[in-house]
């Protein structure tokens, strides 16, 4: 490790020994004074180590031997700005937890902030039992986290819970904002290609998307193209955000997110254009959808829809697999394929299966495409030809309901199949 130079009162890193030697200032290793609450910044690309992946995104396993292994920098509660540039090459190869850039992060004072920001971790692999996530492992209560404008290509692996491409896990007021994953995320299981879970604070998800693969084995629960699993005693919010990656696992599969649990949910201007597959295994009830799998919160989605195939679970939907708490979509649709693994398509529906015995569902200028649904209670059945001639793009963008920003919505007609 070397010592980065110091600027203003923030170190200036400009090659892999000096990451390590900031690791070390944070860690108090290797004969450095300890600072979880240092600042860094990158002034070049970083690379600890090449190769690390091969041209599938898998692990180089020929070379493991000779990679240099990353220590993840624990309990930092300071700033860290990549300055718009990527490391690449990080090796973490550990059968315990808490594995990323950072292992850990972690504040006492509820009105700080820790930032990461303008970074992105590329051909890098990171493995280990549990939180796991390019960025951050665990983010701890008592942290206001902002993580801006950054993004993974890497492999994320745990053989445990809590994998992200991002964040394995947070319980912190946390705001991703302009951040993506192209990488692979595999998990035993709630895992998702930003967070695998976010827990208790204040959440929000603000222009992201995922991809990459977020792939668990069956007999797991919770994947999310963005999130696998959301239960936040405050609200949480997803906005203008997409995944294109495919999502698998069995319990609780979604595009956007797996699971969901807490006081409130807003998705908004969000979309699934990739395939989610809720495979069968031994838990023996499956839940999967367009955006979500399930959702226990109270929840508003509007201006959203659904292009993606959805297949497998007893709980089968074009937006969301099962809602467990009342439910409103204004401004939706689903055109994606439903293709279910049960003999009975009682639990099937083109947009959410409510049970409305307990729950509410208010359902406004909400579409879908499938004619075996017609008397469905949620949304109106339409043609391919009303979709693809401007006749329900005109119908979204003119909608007045529930003062929702509707002029979001756009066809290209000729080009655009549709909305």
């Amino acid at each position: 490790p070397k010592m980065p130079s110091n600027e203003s009162g923030c170190y200036q890193i400009s090659d892999a020994a000096e990451l390590y030697g900031f690791a070390s200032i944070v860690n108090g290793t290797d004969g450095f004074k300890r600072d979880t609450a240092a600042c860094g910044k990158l002034v070049n690309n970083i690379v600890v180590n090449e190769n690390v992946l091969d041209g599938s995104g898998n692990l180089n396993v020929a070379d493991t031997a000779n990679f240099a292994q990353w220590v993840p920098m624990m309990e930092f509660r300071g700033k860290f700005d990549g300055n718009s540039h990527t490391i690449s090459g990080l090796y973490v190869n550990d059968e315990y937890s808490f594995s990323g850039l950072f292992g850990v992060i972690l504040l006492h004072e509820e009105d700080s902030t820790v930032s990461i920001r303008n970074l992105g971790i590329v051909g890098s692999y990171f493995f280990s039992h549990s939180y796991v996530g390019a960025i951050a492992g665990f983010v701890g209560s008592g942290a206001n986290v902002i993580i801006e404008n950054c993004f993974s290509n890497s492999r994320i692996e745990s053989d445990g819970d809590y994998a992200g491409g991002l964040v394995g896990m947070s319980v912190a007021n946390i705001l991703f904002k302009n951040v993506h994953n192209l990488g692979t995320v595999i998990a035993g299981s709630v895992a998702g290609g930003i967070a695998g879970y976010l827990y208790v604070g204040r959440i929000k998800v603000i222009n992201a998307y995922n991809m990459g693969t977020v792939s668990m084995p069956s007999s797991s629960y919770r994947a999310g193209g963005l999130v696998g699993y959301v239960n936040s005693s405050e609200d949480a919010s997803f906005e203008n955000c997409f995944n294109m990656g495919s999502v698998t696992g069995e319990l609780y599969i979604g595009g956007i997110v797996g699971d969901v649990g807490g006081t409130f949910l807003l998705m908004d201007e969000v979309y699934n254009a990739g395939t989610i597959v809720s495979e069968p295994g031994v838990v023996g009830r499956s839940f999967a959808g367009g955006l979500a799998g399930s959702v226990g919160a109270k929840t508003k989605i509007q201006n959203a829809y659904n292009t993606g195939t959805v297949s497998g679970g007893e709980f089968l939907s074009g937006i969301v697999g099962l809602s467990y708490a009342d439910i409103s979509l204004t401004n939706v649709y689903n055109v994606g394929t439903l293709l279910s693994n049960q003999s009975s398509s009682d639990h099937v529906k083109p947009i959410v299966f409510v049970d409305n015995s307990l729950y509410s569902s208010n359902c406004e200028n909400v579409f879908y495409l499938n004619e075996s649904y017609s008397s469905f209670e949620c949304g109106t059945f339409v043609t391919s030809e009303q979709l693809e001639d401007g006749s329900i793009a005109y119908l979204l963008h003119n909608s007045f309901y529930d003062s929702i920003e509707a002029t979001v919505w756009g066809q290209d007609v000729g080009n655009d199949p549709y909305p």
